[in-house]
C-alpha cells in the first residue's frame, strides 16, 4: 500500500510540473528563437520585419506587446499586456498604423470596450482618434 501511495505522489508531482510549464499567462509567452535573429529584426534599410516584441522596462520577464511588421509597418493582430501578464488590448491593423480595430479587456479577461481608431492630422500632429461606434461594457454584469 505504501508503494502505491509513493508512486501516486510522484505521479502527481510530475503532473503538476508538466501542467505548470504549459499553463503560462499570455504575457509570459515568448516567440521561439533568438532576439535579433528570429524576432525584433531590422533589414539593411533599418525597417522592422517579422515578429516583434517589447517588454516592460521594470520587468524584462513580462511582455508589453507582440506583433508583426512588414517593411516597418505594423500588420495583423497585435497583443498588449498588463504588467501582470493578462491580455489588455488586441489591436488589429486594418491599414498599417493609420486604421486599427481595438478590443480592450479588463484584468479578468472580460471585454471592456471595442471600436476603431484612425490617425488624423490635428494641429500639424498625428493623433489617434476614435471613429464610428464604440461599444463600452461594464466590468460587472
Amino acid at each position: 500500500m505504501m508503494k502505491i501511495m509513493r508512486a501516486l505522489i510522484v505521479v502527481l508531482i510530475l503532473l503538476s510540473y508538466c501542467s505548470d510549464s504549459f499553463a503560462q499567462k499570455p504575457g509570459s509567452v515568448w516567440p521561439a528563437g533568438t532576439a535579433g535573429v528570429d524576432y525584433n529584426v531590422t533589414d539593411a534599410k533599418k525597417n522592422r520585419q517579422g515578429p516583434w516584441i517589447r517588454v516592460y522596462g521594470n520587468n524584462p520577464e513580462m511582455l508589453l506587446y507582440r506583433g508583426q511588421f512588414k517593411n516597418n509597418v505594423p500588420v495583423g493582430d497585435w497583443e498588449w499586456y498588463y504588467p501582470t501578464g493578462e491580455l489588455m488590448t488586441k489591436m488589429t491593423h486594418i491599414n498599417g498604423e493609420t486604421e486599427t480595430y481595438n478590443v480592450n479587456y479588463f484584468l479578468d479577461g472580460k471585454v471592456m470596450s471595442e471600436g476603431k481608431f484612425v490617425v488624423k492630422m490635428i494641429d500639424g500632429k498625428k493623433k489617434r482618434c476614435r471613429e464610428g461606434q464604440w461599444k463600452l461594457y461594464n466590468e460587472k454584469p
